[in-house]
């Protein structure tokens, strides 16, 4: 099973809010009765997070780790 696979079936089952289909948005995730995608969403927090507050919480994580580990989650809400 490839990932698009594993994501058409793993967001009816777990994410209720969520929806997913191949005739909008190119079959990327998107918050359900709408045509916002789940990687616009991560777009913003990535934005508008605090990467400090972050690093308080995981002191030895740099500020290009988190920035790196944030846009690998948003890279495959894409795949």
């Amino acid at each position: 099973m490839d990932i698009h696979e594993w994501m058409f079936t793993i967001i009816p089952e777990d994410f209720p809010e969520l929806d997913i289909s191949n005739d909008t948005l190119s079959g990327m995730p998107r918050i359900r009765g709408t045509r916002i995608g789940v990687s616009h969403v991560l777009g913003a927090v990535q934005d508008a997070i605090d990467i400090e507050k972050v690093r308080e919480h995981y002191p030895d994580l740099t500020e290009n780790q988190v920035e790196d580990a944030i846009a690998f989650a948003a890279r495959m809400v894409e795949l």
